[in-house]
């Protein structure tokens, strides 16, 4: 039996029963959050396994409530991955569908979802809710009762993220807030917050569509670069082979010390060690092992397809893939933590969670140096 820590919520088995009662679930992001919430009563709570909350922890829980509540602390409700998770989660419970079997129980079709309310709760002082339900169970009720809707917990937080006074700050916290605000299907409700957003940043609201155009056409254009990505036999993260990773990265290094060869070496989280002596071999300009030959061709024949890519594009899009390699890295570690947690929590020890905690950190930190990246690529082509 395989185990998908992105599909699997903690507690949701002893959950069930209760969420489907109150209809309403809350989410967590530590086990012993969850675990400390049943032990207080609270047993329509339930925590994501290290990972961020993704579509597939909310499509379980989506036909069975009326509300989604997700419990995060002071840190998490400041980081830009949080941030895009929300995006994500508010998308998801707007968009969902289910099939409706016919008469003759052979003809099946697909109807929206009852769209699921989503709210954020963002836990004082800095404690989790483990801390929390401990000091005083109490509270709990009243805070998850005081929860924001997603939108206005994003609108909120703007003005401790950014400084609103300057033109930059106005900008980078529109940014954020599109972001959000272009998952709303209701266009009255959508005009309501662009409204809202606008005069927050004391703008017309007219730059707060415009903002909201430019996103659709960023995804658009997105989308081209994948498809571009394909055409020129570019391998994405998604779907190629993991070697195939690996070659791909090797056909930038010597590309790109074609163009600058005094480019400082990097590291790379290759799969293979034969990876890894290639590139000790590239980067220093030696000869190919003949046991090498043969990878070394196909490494040059995708480096020709990189011929027309300028040394600004090369040098992002080789960075881009550090992180995403390291990022791979990271998340084999994590399903090893979470194996050895399951096995760990079974024998009620516990002394792998932070470590647990610690990887989880460094991949959040990784997703928002990739988003950082991603929307630098899409902005050099728009102003190609």
């Amino acid at each position: 039996m395989l185990f998908h820590k992105q599909e699997t919520l903690f507690a949701l088995d002893l959950a069930r029963q209760p969420i489907a009662q109150a209809r309403q679930a809350v989410i967590v992001e530590g086990y012993l959050d969850a675990v400390t919430a049943h032990q207080h009563g609270f047993g329509n709570v339930v925590a994501t396994l290290g990972t961020a909350v993704t579509s597939s922890h909310l499509r379980q829980l989506q036909r069975s409530v009326n509300e989604i509540v997700l419990a995060l602390d002071s840190d998490a409700a400041g980081q830009a991955a949080t941030w895009r998770t929300l995006r994500l989660a508010e998308a998801t419970l707007r968009s969902g569908l289910r099939p409706v079997v016919g008469p003759n129980r052979r003809q099946q079709r697909y109807v929206p979802d009852q769209p699921v309310r989503l709210r954020v709760l963002a836990l004082p002082d800095a404690k989790d809710p483990d801390e929390l339900i401990r000091a005083d169970p109490s509270q709990w009720p009243t805070l998850i009762k005081a929860a924001l809707p997603v939108v206005d917990f994003v609108l909120e937080r703007l003005v401790s993220r950014h400084d609103l006074a300057t033109a930059h700050g106005k900008a980078a916290a529109a940014e954020e807030a599109v972001g959000v605000l272009a998952g709303i299907a209701h266009p009255i409700e959508q005009a309501h917050y662009v409204q809202r957003l606008a005069l927050m940043l004391r703008v017309d609201d007219g730059a707060v569509r415009q903002a909201l155009s430019r996103l659709r056409r960023l995804g658009r254009i997105t989308r081209e670069l994948n498809a571009e990505r394909k055409d020129v036999g570019i391998p994405s993260l998604e779907d190629a082979p993991e070697d195939a990773d690996d070659n791909y990265v090797l056909a930038l290094v010597l590309r790109l010390r074609e163009l600058d060869p005094f480019a400082e070496p990097e590291e790379f989280d290759f799969v293979g060690d034969d990876s890894r002596v290639l590139l000790g071999t590239l980067q220093a300009g030696g000869p190919i092992h003949p046991e090498l030959q043969l990878r070394f061709d196909h490494v040059q024949r995708q480096r020709r397809l990189l011929e027309g890519f300028s040394l600004t594009r090369l040098t992002l899009e080789l960075e881009r893939k550090r992180l995403e390699m390291h990022h791979r890295a990271l998340r084999q570690r994590q399903a090893l933590l979470h194996q050895q947690i399951e096995e760990a929590v079974a024998e009620e020890r516990l002394e792998l969670a932070p470590k647990l905690t610690e990887v989880a950190r460094e991949i959040s930190r990784i997703d928002e140096a990739l988003q950082h990246f991603d929307t630098r690529g899409v902005t050099d082509r728009l102003d190609a």
